[in-house]
Order: C-alpha cells, then sequence, then structure tokens
C-alpha cells in the first residue's frame, strides 16, 4: 500500500498478513482527504480500528500535528509502529492497543478534542441476520455521543461501514449526517459536528 499524497507520497507501507484486516481503499483515501484537507495542517486526528495505520499516516503525510492509533489486534499494532518507525513519525503518533470503545472513554478525560475522526469498524453486512443495523457503528456513535468533548466544535467524523446507516436509528445529538458516499463495498458516512 503506497501514500497518495503529502510530503510522503509514494511511500510503501507495510500492512497486517492476517485475513481480518481490510485495507481502506487508494479511493477511499482520497475522498477522505479531498473533504477535510482544508483542516489537516496542525489538526489532531484519531484514527480508530486503526489496521495498518494507512489514514492516520497519510493524515501526517498532509500536515496533520498528532495521530493516535487505536487497534486491538497485536499483529495490526506492530504493522503501525513499524509504519510510523519507517518515516520517522514515531514523535507524532501515539499507538493504543485495546479496545476501541474503552479507550475512547480514556481519550475523552483528557480534554484534548480531535479534529478528525475516522473509524473503520469490522464491516456490518447484510448477511449478518443477527444484528440490527450496524451494530458496531451504532455503538461507536453512541459513545461519540456519551463523550462529545472527543471531537473539537468544527471536528469532522467519518465512519466507513459495509451497508449505509439510517440517522433515524443512530442518537446523533452533536452530529450531523452530511455527506454518504459508496465506494465499491465500502460506504462512507461524513459527519460535522454542531456547533
Amino acid at each position: 500500500m503506497k501514500i497518495s499524497r503529502g510530503e510522503f507520497k509514494g511511500r510503501t507501507l507495510a500492512t497486517p498478513k492476517n485475513a481480518t484486516t481490510r485495507p481502506t481503499t487508494h479511493m477511499l483515501r482520497q475522498a477522505v482527504f479531498n473533504m477535510c484537507q482544508h483542516i489537516c495542517e496542525g489538526a489532531r486526528f484519531l484514527d480508530l480500528f486503526a489496521g495498518s495505520g494507512a489514514m492516520g499516516i497519510e493524515a501526517l503525510s498532509l500536515g496533520v500535528e498528532t495521530c493516535t492509533f487505536v487497534e486491538n489486534d497485536p499483529q495490526c499494532i506492530k504493522c503501525i509502529k513499524a509504519n510510523l518507525a519507517l518515516l520517522e513519525l514515531n514523535q507524532n503518533g501515539t499507538v493504543i492497543f485495546g479496545d476501541v470503545l474503552a479507550t475512547m472513554k480514556q481519550l475523552a478525560k483528557q480534554g484534548k478534542p480531535f479534529d478528525l475522526i475516522y473509524a473503520d469498524p469490522p464491516y456490518h453486512t447484510k448477511k449478518d441476520p443477527d444484528l440490527p443495523m450496524s451494530a458496531r457503528v451504532v455503538k461507536l456513535i453512541d459513545m461519540l455521543a456519551e463523550n462529545a468533548s472527543l471531537l473539537s466544535p468544527e471536528g469532522i467524523l467519518f465512519v466507513e461501514d459495509g451497508i449505509k446507516l439510517d440517522p433515524a436509528e443512530l442518537e446523533l445529538q452533536f452530529l450531523t449526517l452530511k455527506n454518504v458516499r459508496t465506494f465499491g463495498s465500502a460506504i462512507l458516512h461524513q459527519f460535522v459536528a454542531r456547533v
């Protein structure tokens, strides 16, 4: 996987060698940063379910000041650390191994909001009959609603999932669903903080 733009454009990143990790496509990464490049410079980025860390590292390549990577797979954690070391970005990245929802609570207590949050949980698909509409994403949005201090007042939240979310089923409170775009099997939801 290559970084598509910014200071480290063209550099190749390591990816975890496990079947559970699904890298975010080049086209989707391009779309995300087209939508938020105006606030990247000096921003704080939170990469949830970080996988290889490609999203956060691309953000750092575009001028984000710091990125916090949260992941619960040990292979992915090793991969993120290796990628940060390769690009000499250790001072700009914080890597947290643990449960995403529990970590979000801890980060909220620190009182340092993020300007950009990217969440790419394991996809819910229509083949999962036991789960209501993307239960993982609902929990994630609910957690953000309970810990509103995680996102800065003008921040942007991106959620990647396998199905389109129904805003009526989400406790958005301080968020507005601004945009929904489809990229193959991935659906990108863009939320903005209500000022």
